[in-house]
């Protein structure tokens, strides 16, 4: 029922975000350094049941945004990098600057994301190992849903992964102040 809940969340989200591309949205000053603390705070237990270390480190940083899209999209490229580091892995959470540009890291060295998969990992309902998706829980929805809320915020996600060593995504946003 928790599964068929979110998955009919992450659809009307996807519907919405859709919708507001070519609409105009309402933006506000958000501290993505606050935002990306409250993320590591709601995720510490689950990364401490799976022995997991889970740190980060940041600086203020205002941007204007959609504060709970915001979050949903820091929120799923963290909990990625926990539902797929093993346990004992580590996990870096980073908010900084780039020039002008504002991002915001997730590093791990978990399972990775073999190099045939790659170019497919924003589609939706995608997912790389169809025989964890019972287990890991989502739907395929995470990172398409987070391409989509980087393009609201005039910004975009990158990666890099090795298969076995782990997987660095970064969201970088365009501007940086209010």
């Amino acid at each position: 029922a928790n599964r068929l809940g979110n998955l009919v969340a992450d659809i009307i989200q996807l519907s919405r975000l859709d919708e507001q591309q070519d609409a105009v949205v309402s933006m506000e000053s958000v501290e993505l350094d606050e935002l990306a603390k409250d993320v590591v705070n709601n995720l510490r237990d689950h990364a401490e049941k799976k022995n997991i270390s889970l740190d980060y480190c940041g600086i203020p940083i205002n941007i204007q945004g959609v504060r709970h899209v915001l979050y949903e999209m820091l929120y799923n490229i963290a909990d990625n990098a926990v539902r797929y580091t093993n346990p004992g892995g580590h996990i870096h959470i980073y908010v900084g600057r780039k020039g002008d540009h504002p991002f915001y890291r997730v590093e791990d060295d978990g399972i990775g994301i073999p190099k045939s998969e790659q170019k497919r990992i924003f589609e939706r309902f995608y997912r790389v190992d169809k025989s964890r998706a019972r287990a890991q829980g989502g739907a395929g929805l995470g990172l398409a849903l987070c391409e989509k809320i980087a393009v609201l915020h005039q910004g975009r996600i990158t990666f890099e992964s090795t298969l076995g060593q782990g997987t660095t995504v970064t969201v970088s946003l365009e501007g940086g102040r209010p």
